[in-house]
């Protein structure tokens, strides 16, 4: 539903603001890989807004999208379910709040395999500017495999917000646990990574990283060690 619709004329589309990192570029980037999708069968898309067209920020959408299966530049997803929310946030005016939700039968990649993944973020954003971003993720999944080793009941917390001291960049703090790792040389019983990394939002080749792992219940061909701490 949209009220004040004739206001829509005069969005400024064209003088929009589309430097690095404001939701409109955001959205550009997201629209180019989606161009690069392939599905095995016709999706399911359903979008519901409300708003007035004389203040664009009042906006409120929900969105359910499911497909059998997804082949996209970067791996395949079988039996995908999205739900988002955007809303004007309620604890930041003139801020947007972003709530997804997608499940994963199976998730196959470059860099490794997940069965049964569940992916949620829950996002604060400007809608004109880079800055402010604020982002909770996590990613869950009864199994993963690379090519390293594999593992189970992985999940992987994390969050994002951005540097006090320069608008333009980014900064990450990750949690990664998972139990029962296995590899051809070693296994434990469980390990995590906590790292904290400073990275741009368009150029995510070039960062920053700092972190600690551990490991405990660890075998290998070459001794055993009740835990293990490695700082980087």
């Amino acid at each position: 539903t949209v009220t004040n619709a004739s206001q829509i004329r005069s969005w400024n589309w064209r003088r929009a603001p589309t430097e690095p990192g404001t939701f409109r570029a955001r959205l550009r980037q997201v629209v180019t890989e989606i161009e690069g999708m392939k599905f095995s069968a016709p999706p399911a898309l359903r979008v519901f807004a409300h708003g007035s067209a004389a203040t664009p920020q009042s906006f409120t959408a929900d969105l359910v999208f499911t497909a059998p299966k997804l082949d996209a530049p970067w791996g395949e997803l079988e039996r995908l379910s999205l739900t988002a929310k955007l809303a004007p946030s309620a604890a930041n005016p003139g801020l947007a709040r972003v709530d997804a939700d997608l499940s994963v039968e199976g998730l196959r990649t470059a860099w490794g395999d997940a069965r049964h993944s569940q992916f949620t973020a829950r996002v604060n954003c400007s809608l004109t500017n880079a800055a402010p971003f604020d982002a909770d993720w996590t990613w869950n999944a009864d199994a993963a495999e690379t090519r390293w080793a594999k593992a189970h009941k992985v999940r992987l917390t994390a969050h994002t917000e951005n540097v006090a001291t320069n608008a333009a960049l980014l900064k990450t703090k990750l949690a990664l646990i998972a139990e029962r790792i296995e590899h051809p040389s070693a296994k434990a019983n469980d390990a995590r990574a906590d790292l904290v990394v400073e990275h741009s939002l368009t150029e995510l080749k070039h960062f920053r990283a700092k972190g600690q792992f551990t490991v405990s219940g660890l075998s290998t061909k070459w001794g055993d060690a009740e835990s293990l701490l490695v700082n980087a």
